[in-house]
């Protein structure tokens, strides 16, 4: 089985270029979705505390707070890519059952490997955790103890609120007890994107795109820095 929905990620490194290199990389692979990079440790783990990426690529050797040290210290943990210039460090991070460990300089073919070894992770954690349409043509939600299907033809988007997601349909709004990353997983990629931390669109239902917003209907949509690229370029198509 593969996983050919999308992987969202988070990068931390001290190295302003390091960072660069990662979200470069990030943006030649349509299915990962770059979260946030941060150079300081210590705000990532912050973020961490409240937002669970499926993938972390993380620098080992940094000041003040260690990659290994902001591991250890997470209660829950997403995959994590180390990445660091010293291989010193190798056995340790396996031991923190680290998905991968790239030594820098490491070029794409090798982040690209890594990325794939992710994925083959989390397909076999999704084959046992999460819910699939049964039709491919709805999704099944449960709202007030009773659970009902709702057409996907019928969504123009989707917005995260706290514990909730809204799921808006043309003429309805239907508010869920889910994540925002749990119902994207059931959505085909072919028909919906992420494109801000807290919205999901469908393309179809798209009117049109201006100042990083997006209009549908009476509704408009910002667009995330992080998305912004990989949504204009699937508009050029």
């Amino acid at each position: 089985m593969t996983y050919n929905t999308r992987i969202t990620c988070i990068a931390i490194d001290d190295e302003p270029r390091a960072l660069r290199l990662i979200e470069s990389y990030c943006d030649r692979i349509p299915s990962l979705i770059l979260l946030e990079s941060f150079n300081n440790p210590i705000e990532a783990y912050s973020y961490l505390k409240n937002n669970l990426p499926d993938i972390i690529f993380i620098d080992i050797n940094m000041p003040e707070f260690s990659g290994i040290q902001l591991i250890k210290n997470l209660e829950k943990k997403p995959l994590v890519i180390f990445t660091t210039a010293y291989s010193k460090y190798a056995v340790e991070s396996y031991s923190l059952e680290a998905i991968d460990y790239l030594l820098k300089p490491y070029d794409f073919e090798r982040f690209h490997q890594a990325v794939q070894k992710a994925k083959k992770q989390l397909s076999l954690t999704s084959s046992k955790t999460i819910p699939r349409a049964a039709d491919g043509e709805s999704i099944t939600v449960k709202v007030d103890y009773k659970s009902f299907k709702i057409k996907l033809q019928d969504i123009t988007y989707l917005e995260a609120m706290d514990n909730y997601v809204k799921i808006f349909t043309v003429n309805k709004c239907h508010i869920v007890l889910r994540s925002l990353k749990s119902v994207l997983e059931e959505l085909p990629s072919d028909q919906f994107i992420q494109v801000h931390k807290s919205f999901v669109v469908a393309l179809s239902k798209i009117d049109y795109f201006m100042n990083s917003r997006i209009t549908i209907g009476h509704s408009e949509i910002p667009v995330g820095r992080v998305y912004l690229n990989k949504f204009r370029d699937l508009l050029k198509g």
